[in-house]
């Protein structure tokens, strides 16, 4: 679609949260967010449109300098604008369907500069429904139909078979896909059905319990969604060194290698933490101090394991990697370690649990754990 140039006047400028606007006395320019619809792009003798909005009934668009004339020549970009009407117009279609031959309805429709979406009820919809609908929305896109527009008397609505209806007052625009759809609606569309070229399902994610968020795509994004699709999938193969019609075999190989391995994993790192715990309870003394540069939740487990041993010492693990400590002590030990740090860790900077047979902290910075590590390991614990 070719550029469409006019020439027009700006009869107010102004400027608030959004920056720069004027204000034009013949706007061709389609605002951001009516009906859904995202905005037309261009210039103004030069200035950059960035958006616009209708606002008090009046039509604010934002630049990012202001025209230095009051006659100003004006662009809008037909590539961008064509997209637009061709996504517009690709909702109707894909609504009819859903509405005339599943009883799906939609209630809200938003387009952005990356997705376009409509919410429909119910929430849930097979599969198979979904791709009967975009089979039966893209037979209508490849026969061409005329996209009739035209305006109709408010006396007349109750006449016309329109999917839904919105109070109004006036001339009322129609959009009309004859045998398929006939639709209030003041936003942009192509002439013909091929021009939306192929409706795309994209995916669908449930809103608010109660309404299915479809996303589709149509036009040169439905090009641009394949492209990156095929790109993806070209480069996992020549990962994976297979066809793309063996990726599913081949992935579903390698989750199953993987689950298997997490198992084995799990019994080493068990394995290997007993191997600590066998080493700390056999050390001598009362107090044993030991650095065990272990995951976090491995080391957990160590101090829960060596809280359950049948002796009277007491443990001081630590890792200066994870900047985590933890004392534990045997069953046979009075010492509530409560009682004996409550006060200890309350200017650190650290995070954790103290309880009577065990503690554990987690510091921010290595100058806190470094030292709260050497008061403890100073500190009589008898």
């Amino acid at each position: 679609m070719k550029d469409i140039c006019f020439s027009s006047e700006i009869i107010e400028k102004g400027s608030g949260e959004k920056g720069l606007f004027v204000i034009l006395k013949e706007n061709p320019f389609y605002p951001d967010g009516k009906g859904g619809q995202i905005g037309d792009r261009g210039t103004i003798s030069g200035a950059n449109v960035l958006s616009s909005e209708e606002k008090g009934g009046k039509v604010l668009i934002y630049v990012d300098k202001f025209p230095e004339n009051k006659t100003v020549s004006c662009r809008i970009d037909g590539e961008r604008r064509h997209t637009i009407s061709a996504l517009h117009t690709a909702q109707h279609i894909l609504s009819a369907v859903l509405e005339d031959t599943f009883n799906v309805k939609t209630v809200a429709f938003h387009m952005s500069e990356d997705s376009c979406t409509i919410d429909v009820s119910p929430s849930v919809i097979s599969q198979s429904v979904l791709e009967k609908a975009e089979n039966m929305a893209n037979e209508i896109v490849f026969s061409n139909l005329p996209v009739k527009k035209y305006f109709a008397k408010e006396d007349d609505i109750s006449s016309l078979n329109l999917r839904s209806k919105h109070k109004v007052s006036g001339k009322i625009r129609i959009v009309e896909i004859p045998g398929v759809d006939s639709s209030m609606c003041g936003g942009t569309h192509v002439d013909f059905t091929g021009e939306i070229g192929i409706i795309k399902i994209v995916k669908t994610e449930k809103i608010k319990k109660q309404f299915l968020r479809i996303y589709f795509t149509a036009e040169k994004r439905t090009l641009a969604e394949f492209q990156k699709l095929l790109s993806l999938v070209n480069s996992v193969s020549g990962t994976l060194t297979c066809g793309a019609d063996e990726l599913p075999l081949k992935i579903n190989k390698m989750l199953s290698e993987v689950k298997t391995l997490k198992k084995e994993n799990k019994v080493l790192k068990l394995s290997f933490i007993k191997n600590i715990e066998s080493e700390l309870f056999h050390s001598q003394g009362a107090f044993v101090s030991q650095e065990v540069n272990i995951a976090k939740g491995d080391f957990m487990t160590l101090l829960a394991m060596l809280s359950r041993e049948k002796t009277d010492k007491m443990f001081l693990i630590y890792s200066n990697k994870e900047r985590i400590l933890g004392i534990s002590k045997g069953t046979e030990n009075s010492i509530d370690l409560q009682l004996a740090f409550s006060g200890l860790f309350k200017t650190s900077g650290a995070k954790g649990v103290i309880k009577p047979t065990f503690l554990f902290e987690e510091f921010s910075t290595p100058e806190n754990f470094e030292n709260a590590l050497q008061l403890i390991k100073t500190q009589s614990l008898k």
